[in-house]
């Protein structure tokens, strides 16, 4: 396959996967980028097209690794969420279980 038919085959799967490609004036080649849960993927615009395949492919490549950090992290921080929200809730109830019958009224 040529160049610029791997280039666009590169492309779509971007496309696909949601990922955004950017090409920028930039100081370095680019690289993979994530802001959030928004993937970037921010390309030289004067880059060749093998450099551009090549960024490409190690990108996509090391989102299966950033994929897989990502999803060892999110239980950990979604049990954090439970448990401070069990604990707020833990909070309320026993405070209004304190005040007396005769306080009420």
């Amino acid at each position: 396959m040529k160049a610029k038919a791997v280039l666009a085959a590169l492309e779509q799967s971007c496309q696909e996967r949601g990922i955004k490609l950017i090409y920028d004036d930039l100081q370095t080649e680019g690289g993979l980028c994530r802001l959030r849960d928004n993937y970037y993927i921010i390309i030289n615009r004067l880059a060749s097209t093998e450099t551009r395949v090549r960024i490409l492919r190690d990108s996509l490549g090391r989102m299966g690794e950033v994929a897989r950090v990502v999803a060892r992290q999110k239980p950990v921080r979604e049990q954090e969420a439970v448990g401070q929200e069990m604990a707020e809730a833990r909070l309320v109830p026993p405070a209004a279980d304190n005040i007396k019958e005769n306080d009420r009224a």
